[in-house]
């Protein structure tokens, strides 16, 4: 019996030190993790269902996440980051173009 509360002990020991260094790497979030479904995605970012995925299979739009064995949702800041890079992507326009220029009277 005490070789059997042995190995528990070393596999306890191993376990707590994976728990220790997991908990170490995970940093805490203030706001609750907001799971989006697809219409809600769809809404987000003006894209279509099939623009999303094609654009999830590329590896250029944030993976969805399983929820159940028949539903899947994206995390609201995951979706909220890319929509935020695709603005930093934007071309600023012209300063020219935006000037009005006064009628000639």
């Amino acid at each position: 019996m005490s070789m059997y509360k042995g190995k528990t002990d070393i596999h306890s020991a191993a376990a707590n030190a994976t728990r220790a260094s997991v908990s170490r790497e995970v940093t805490p979030r203030i706001a609750p993790i907001r799971i989006l479904r697809l219409a809600q995605v769809i809404d987000m970012t003006g894209l279509g269902k099939t623009k999303i995925y094609e654009l999830q299979a590329q590896g250029r739009f944030p993976m969805s996440v399983r929820i159940t064995a028949h539903s899947v949702g994206w995390v609201e800041h995951e979706v909220q980051a890319w929509l935020t890079g695709r603005l930093a992507e934007r071309k600023p326009l012209a300063a020219a173009a935006l000037r009005v220029t006064p009628s000639s009277e």
